[in-house]
């Protein structure tokens, strides 16, 4: 680079900006570790340009009640860049719990006062902490009823 300078050629590097999108895959995550990299990975066109999106890769994801990684399937579009990322339709990005285990714990916490026995509460907190600030956003007076209702529609509890 500094060569190029001293020859008066001026380069301007423009970074790309790389755009990232997770796709819900109709799979459970025990149905995906157990074929590994030889699931069915469907084919995705590109949400920005409409254009095939080719295989770039795995990606290990851990998920609870499975010891191992679990390759997931990445997808680039030639055209723009946007990187696609499959995830199981029975986790929300970035959670390894399941939507239905943390429904069930924070329903027995908001019940019992407790955390379910063998549970680390760090986590729970972190989920409690998030439902509350929801609760209070949208002023609603039962935790419990408006967790149960988010449940039954198939909406996040902490958005």
């Amino acid at each position: 680079m500094e060569r190029l300078k001293k020859r008066g050629i001026s380069i301007q590097l423009i970074p790309r900006k790389i755009i990232f999108m997770i796709v819900a895959l109709n799979a459970t995550a025990n149905e995906i570790s157990e074929s590994g990299r030889k699931f069915n990975w469907p084919e995705h066109s590109c949400e920005k340009c409409s254009r095939k999106m080719w295989g770039h890769g795995y990606v290990s994801r851990y998920f609870d009640g499975i010891t191992d990684p679990i390759p997931i399937k990445r997808l680039i579009c030639a055209g723009c860049g946007m990187v696609v990322i499959f995830r199981p339709s029975t986790h929300w990005a970035r959670f390894r719990s399941s939507i239905k285990s943390i429904y069930e714990i924070l329903c027995f916490r908001l019940k019992d006062c407790f955390w379910p026995p063998g549970f680390r509460r760090q986590r729970g907190g972190y989920w409690l902490t998030k439902l509350i600030a929801v609760v209070l956003m949208n002023g609603v007076t039962s935790t419990l009823e408006f967790l149960e209702d988010r449940y039954c529609r198939g909406i996040c509890f902490f958005v």
